[in-house]
Order: C-alpha cells, then sequence, then structure tokens
C-alpha cells in the first residue's frame, strides 16, 4: 500500500510539471506576438478569452449531460447503482450520474466540470464481459477521475493547444497574405516585409511550440491515467478487479477507433491502440504499462496476490 501512495504522488507531481511547462508555452507564444505586434496581440488576447469562456461552458454542459444512451438508476440496474455508491461513499464524492450507451465496444468514461456535476457512462459492451469485481475496479477508476477533477483539467490543456494552434494557423494566414499582396510603392514593400516576418515567426511556434504543446498534453493525460488507476486500487482496496479488467480489455479487437475530441479520446479507459513507437503521442500508456504499475505497487502477480 505504501508503494500505492508513492506512485500517487509522483503521478501529481509529473502532472503539475507538464502543466506548468505547457502554460509556459502558451505565455512564450503570447509575449513574443505581443512584443511583435502590441495590436495583434491585443486582438488575440481578446479572443483567448472569449474562445476559453466558450469553451469552459460547451463542455462543462457536455460533461454533465453525457454523449449517449440512458440513465441507470435503482429501478433499471440495482446492482450496478449499489456499487457506485459504496464507491462514493469511499472516495468520499456525490453520487454522479450514471449512463449507459448502446456502444458495442467494451469502454467506460468520466465527464465532470467537479464532483457535483460529473457522470459516468458504460457501455453495454463492457457490462456484457465484466464480471462484478472487474466492474467494479472499472468503475472505481472512473470516480478517481471524478474526483481528481481530470475532466476539468483535460478540458484546460486542450482549450490551450487548440489556441495556440488557432494562433499559429491564423498567423501564417495572415503573413501570407501580406507577402503576396499585389500591390507596389513603399508601403505595400513595407507590408511584405512584416509578412514575411509573421510567416517566419508563426512558423517557428507551429514547427516547435504545437509539437511541444501535444507531447505534454499527452503526457498530463497519461499521468492522469495512472493516477486514476492507482486511485481505483485504493477505493477498492484490491487492484484484482482492475488488473483482470484491464487484461480483457488488451485485445486489440476491443480497441476503441480514435475520436477528433481528444478530451473523448483521453476519457476513455480504454484509448485507441497506438503503435509503441507513438506512444509519445498517445494520451493512454499502453494496458500492459498500467497493469505492470499496478502489480508493482501491490505485489501482485497477474491479478493474484
Amino acid at each position: 500500500m505504501k508503494l500505492l501512495f508513492v506512485q500517487i504522488a509522483r503521478n501529481r507531481r509529473n502532472t503539475w510539471i507538464a502543466l506548468a511547462v505547457y502554460i509556459c508555452i502558451l505565455i512564450a507564444v503570447t509575449l513574443v506576438i505581443g512584443m511583435s505586434s502590441p495590436q495583434l496581440g491585443k486582438w488575440i488576447a481578446i479572443g483567448s478569452i472569449i474562445y476559453f469562456v466558450w469553451g469552459f461552458i460547451r463542455m462543462g454542459w457536455l460533461s454533465y449531460r453525457g454523449l449517449a444512451g440512458y440513465e441507470l438508476t435503482t429501478e433499471n440496474a440495482p446492482e450496478i447503482i449499489e456499487l457506485v455508491e459504496g464507491l462514493c461513499l469511499a472516495a468520499g464524492i456525490p453520487q454522479p450520474k450514471v449512463l449507459f450507451d448502446p456502444d458495442p465496444l467494451p469502454n467506460a468514461y468520466a465527464l465532470g466540470w467537479d464532483p457535483k456535476h460529473a457522470s459516468i457512462t458504460l457501455t453495454k459492451g463492457l457490462l456484457e464481459i465484466m464480471d462484478k469485481r472487474e466492474l467494479e475496479g472499472v468503475i472505481a477508476h472512473e470516480l478517481a477521475h471524478i474526483r481528481n477533477y481530470d475532466t476539468r483539467l483535460t478540458i484546460t490543456t486542450n482549450l490551450i493547444l487548440n489556441l495556440i494552434v488557432g494562433i499559429s494557423l491564423g498567423g501564417l494566414l495572415i503573413g501570407a497574405g501580406m507577402v503576396v499582396n499585389k500591390s507596389r510603392g513603399l508601403i505595400a514593400l513595407v507590408f511584405r516585409v512584416l509578412g514575411l516576418g509573421l510567416v517566419i515567426l508563426f512558423g517557428l511556434i507551429t514547427l516547435v511550440a504545437i509539437p511541444l504543446g501535444k507531447i505534454f498534453y499527452f503526457m498530463i493525460s497519461r499521468q492522469r491515467e495512472y493516477l486514476a488507476d492507482a486511485g481505483s486500487a485504493e477505493l477498492t482496496r484490491n487492484p484484482d478487479g482492475l488488473i483482470s479488467a484491464l487484461s480483457k480489455l488488451k485485445d486489440p479487437a476491443l480497441a476503441m477507433p480514435p475520436s477528433h475530441n481528444m478530451v473523448l479520446n483521453a476519457a476513455y479507459i480504454n484509448g485507441p491502440k497506438m503503435n509503441s513507437l507513438l506512444e509519445l503521442f498517445s494520451d493512454h500508456p499502453t494496458l500492459d504499462k498500467r497493469i505492470l504499475k499496478l502489480q508493482e505497487a501491490f505485489g501482485v502477480n497477474n491479478g493474484k496476490q
């Protein structure tokens, strides 16, 4: 158990280090733009505020409403609700909505701006292949995400990344438009030089800041998965259920296809499978690594203590 809490502390520290670097990238991009063009910097700042407000409202609404299916209750799923109630008591959080998704692929995800406005979704495929012990481990994993405010963190980092991408592409288009301006004269020449400067500036941001931003976004997401796995073991006082569930999900035929929504990809317990060489750009650690972390923390071998 001591190793578990060491692992939790390490994952939290790694998350905040990555988030700090992530924010520094955004600040650096904003400062460079502000120094090169104060007027452009002002409009970017205004647009960024509007974008963040819109993004938080939209994702907050989506987090509470869920994405598909219907709500599970004590009337239509008493055993599942009983599991959720017991785990919520252990976690010290309000009971979230529990939703059913008719997707035949086994998966689960938690969405929630905070523990008071949250939901967990279980797919039909998951309920069909998991026994009670495994389902408890999966549900505890999702509740750990809610307790740790992971959706809020994921939304924030995703908005920052989208903002960096949008600023870079917009700057490239503006600069390119100024360069190809067909006007003649001294003023036109000045515009072309300024446009070339914008192309170089935003080209560097595109080549350096965006890849770095994505790397740190995925690093944060992977750390939160490890943290939720450890949280599941903490809540259930037994890692065997989650280890067994993750072992079942290793079947490539059960993998979820990638979604265009990065927040949703990060929320899945069984993320899209990726080549190990591309793991740096994956929002989930491999299932083998997640299982190994749990086994090391509890001295478990293949789900047996």
